[in-house]
């Protein structure tokens, strides 16, 4: 009886020192992403990024062309900011302010975006970052 008392104590300390080794693991190859302290509100924006096109003379990029929709009844002023990437990495970025609504700058509340970024080969870019803040 003792022996399988022991066996069952064993068997239980291997898991927990099994379960922990994992869990260093699991931790140690996790990234944070966001730290919120406090209360923190989200809101849906009315801006929303329905197409983006890369453009830019041969092989290279120099400018990113977003459409935005704009779901709002009145016109709203946004920065628009593009990050292309490679592996990881933020190779190219531009930003622009635009205003987008209804005002005869868009076309049934979409708007086409350019961003200018600094000119880099295609081939070098493997994603796209693209965000739209109301100011």
């Amino acid at each position: 009886m003792r022996k399988k008392v022991i066996g069952i104590v064993g068997a239980v300390a291997l898991l927990l020192a099994v379960g922990t080794a994992s869990g260093a693991v699991v931790i140690g190859f996790t990234d944070t992403v966001s730290i919120s302290f406090g209360e923190v509100t989200y809101e849906e924006s009315p801006l929303e990024v329905t197409s983006t096109e890369l453009v830019g003379p041969g092989n290279t990029v120099d400018t990113v062309q977003a459409t935005v929709d704009n779901t709002a009844s009145a016109s709203l002023e946004a920065n628009t900011s593009v990050y292309l990437m490679d592996d990881g990495s933020v190779v190219a970025q531009g930003s622009s302010v635009n205003t987008i609504g209804s005002d005869g700058t868009t076309d049934e509340g979409n708007a086409v975006i350019e961003i200018s970024v600094d000119e880099i080969d295609r081939s070098r870019i493997d994603a796209l970052d693209i965000t739209v803040k109301e100011t």
